[in-house]
């Protein structure tokens, strides 16, 4: 994927995760490609401290039925291989997003993280299980980083300003 090639070649909804990721990439670097894009909600990434480098990355072994790497991220000099979810996703666990990112990152020279939207279903989640000082996840969080994608503005009409940061 070396150009976006705009959503009308990608999925009819606009809280599809690829798409989102893909937005996340290209739109935060500015893409000239962007420009013919129907995607009616853009992602623009403005601050520097966590670094997009990469979205639907593929492993370097493929497993049926297994997708790719969301968004790769780098932070404090680490890359991520990080799984994300749409913000109005309501079915996937914590769980769930651990054991896919833990799965992509096996024999794979990133670290695994997950990212979650502020005010998602798993961003709530998280906070109950800190919360609880729930020790298994005291120790998944010791190996998977978590991230949280802020909105922090509208900037120009439907394109939504964003920060990525360590949770």
């Amino acid at each position: 994927h070396k150009e976006c090639d705009g959503w009308h070649n990608m999925h009819n909804k606009e809280t599809d995760e690829q798409q989102i990721c893909r937005c996340m990439f290209y739109y935060g670097k500015n893409d000239e490609n962007c420009s013919g894009c129907r995607f009616k909600r853009k992602w623009k990434h403005i601050a520097d401290n966590v670094e997009i480098i990469d979205y639907e990355t593929p492993m370097p072994y493929k497993i049926v039925g297994i997708g790719n790497i969301d968004l790769c991220l780098k932070y404090d000099n680490k890359i991520y291989g990080a799984e994300v979810k749409p913000p109005e996703n309501n079915d996937d666990t914590i769980s769930r997003m651990v054991s896919e990112t833990l799965t992509y990152t096996i024999d794979f020279p990133y670290l695994p993280g997950i990212v979650v939207f502020e005010n998602s279903n798993q961003q709530k989640r998280i906070d109950e299980l800190d919360g609880q000082n729930n020790s298994d996840f005291a120790i998944i969080r010791k190996y998977v980083k978590v991230f949280i994608i802020r909105i922090v503005g509208q900037s120009r009409g439907d394109i939504v300003d964003y920060i990525i940061e360590p949770y």
